[in-house]
């Protein structure tokens, strides 16, 4: 069988009891786990294990967004297959990200190819070893790209408004902790923290300018709606009960 298959067993699996309230400084489960959830709520919803990279805790029914892309203009000929040699990075800021190599004059290795962030420190991007590149980055000509994939912040509509940059809604009622890992909801019915105004039934939602909530998306880009309202929130209410489609949600662009 093919090694470039990757529907194996071992990729799905039950992961046994989990709990929604995790919120603990080393995973109890491999981070960007999905867990498909059905229940006395009536809905199929879908969770993801995620890490806390806001710089602070997160509290219950907070909106969670991916951070924004981080572009590594500066690397050096110190660089290496498994290593990046470059400045001004926030340390220990993108453990398990991704890690893209452009190269301006294109073509060659390891123009287009993707690592792992192992670690990192403000001048070096340590890649996995199970995931290096097959040639040193090019110091005059290549650039990187770090690119989230299970790491959370709390949502703000003015750095990451599309819905495809948001993971979902923090449940456990005790928060998450910076730098800690946890469970958010990105699918099914959920109590989010919603702006004052008041929001009628089975209306569109988008991430407000209130970080970590919503708000009525108006007439907002179908790309922006996380989810719909399924009841009527009232005035000075700061929870509204919302069906959230962030895994299932629309690409960039007008229409689905």
């Amino acid at each position: 069988m093919s090694a470039d298959l990757f529907f194996r067993l071992g990729n799905l699996v039950g992961m046994g009891s989990a709990s929604i309230q995790d919120d603990t400084s080393t995973p109890n489960h491999r981070p960007g786990s999905i867990s498909f959830v059905m229940d006395a709520y009536g809905y199929p919803r879908i969770f993801k294990y995620i890490k806390n990279k806001r710089g602070s805790a997160l509290t219950a029914s907070t909106m969670v967004m991916k951070p924004a892309n981080v572009a590594v203009t500066n690397m050096t000929t110190a660089s290496t297959a498994t290593q990046i040699v470059t400045s001004g990075l926030t340390a220990s800021a993108h453990d398990g990200k991704m890690v893209l190599i452009q190269m301006n004059t294109g073509g060659t290795a390891p123009d287009g190819e993707t690592g792992i962030c192992k670690s990192n420190t403000a001048t070096l991007v340590n890649l996995e070893a199970d995931y290096a590149l097959t040639a040193a980055p090019n110091s005059g000509s290549d650039d990187a790209v770090i690119v989230a994939n299970w790491q959370g912040d709390i949502a703000t509509f003015g750095t990451q408004p599309l819905a495809v940059n948001n993971h979902g809604v923090l449940l456990g009622t005790g928060g998450l902790s910076d730098g800690n890992f946890g469970w958010i909801q990105a699918e099914g019915p959920a109590t989010v923290k919603c702006t004052t105004t008041a929001i009628a039934v089975n209306t569109d939602v988008i991430i407000s300018g209130t970080a970590g909530s919503v708000a009525t998306g108006g007439g907002a880009a179908q790309e922006n709606w996380v989810g719909f309202t399924m009841a009527a929130s009232v005035t000075n209410s700061t929870k509204a009960l919302v069906y959230l489609k962030l895994f299932t949600c629309a690409g960039v662009g007008a229409s689905p």
